[in-house]
């Protein structure tokens, strides 16, 4: 299992991890500041490789 967190807030950006190269849109800047860094967390399964991707913190709604 691997974790990476993404360490820019520039445009749209490429990132890879283990092989897997994900982009991340301009709109999504906004949501980073609030809801701190995107992980991607990577599992390997009997049916091949996943990944889950979600935010550092939990955001309250209200």
């Amino acid at each position: 299992m691997g974790l990476v967190q993404s360490q820019s807030h520039h445009a749209e950006e490429t990132i890879e991890v283990d092989g897997f190269q994900f982009t991340i849109p301009q709109n999504l800047k906004r949501f980073i500041s609030v809801y701190g860094n995107l992980l991607i967390d990577f599992k390997k399964s009997f049916w091949g490789d996943d990944f889950i991707v979600r935010f550092a913190e939990q955001g309250s709604c209200g």
